[in-house]
């Protein structure tokens, strides 16, 4: 099977939502079952990735739609900072 065949039946799967993508500014996409909720946080020094806990951004989410009509979409979340090792 051709590798453009792979990325185009991944690309349907996730506008049909059975898979999310994440992508981070100059990396390649990852794709994942979109079972779960769960965020990435991508560090801006090291390029680590690491896996946050949804529930810390329930807070954030509920304010964030109150205050601006703005819902957040866990399955795609991506959040930049610095990890535990580069802090």
């Amino acid at each position: 099977m051709h590798r453009t065949t792979v990325y185009r039946a991944l690309e349907r799967f996730a506008e049909l939502g059975i898979v999310a993508v994440r992508q981070v500014a100059g990396e390649a996409a990852s794709f994942h079952l979109a079972t779960s909720t769960h965020v990435h946080g991508h560090c801006r020094s090291c390029q680590a990735v690491v896996a946050l806990p949804p529930e810390s951004f329930a807070a954030a989410a509920e304010a964030l739609e109150a205050d601006a009509g703005f819902q957040l979409d866990l399955h795609q979340s991506t959040i930049t900072g610095l990890c535990a090792h580069c802090r």
